[in-house]
């Protein structure tokens, strides 16, 4: 994945602070080390947070930030998931592998300690 653009999908809404912290934290990190290997991530967890500051929106639902997160997905050559605890319930990373599946998008989970990738098999 050299050089290309990766969707970086990852959960980031839920009713403890604390748990949306770790989610802002643990994204950072990933897309800061994929840099290093010199892979292209884009995050919409981490724009949105960016133009959040600057009142662009203030919903941080899936349906807010939904058609930017799919224009932004349209453009890269792959999808990878952080593999955390409970991505599979968010409404978000549901949506965004739904469409990526659509697009043939090819989409892998990601190990948010390691940098391992594995092909997704669909749930």
């Amino acid at each position: 994945m050299k050089n290309q653009l990766v969707f970086i999908a990852t959960p980031y809404s839920h009713s403890d602070p604390t748990i949306v912290e770790q989610r802002r934290k643990t994204v950072g990190n990933v897309c800061a080390r994929l840099i290093e290997k010199g892979v292209h991530p884009i995050s919409p967890v981490l724009y949105g947070l960016s133009l959040m500051e600057f009142k662009a929106k203030e919903d941080t639902s899936w349906e807010s930030w939904s058609d930017l997160c799919i224009a932004i997905l349209k453009k890269c050559s792959a999808m990878f998931i952080i593999d955390v605890k409970d991505w599979e319930k968010s409404n978000g990373v549901k949506g965004e592998l739904e469409k990526a599946l659509l697009l043939d998008i090819p989409v892998y989970l990601l190990n948010p300690e390691t940098l391992e990738i594995n092909k997704f098999k669909q749930l």
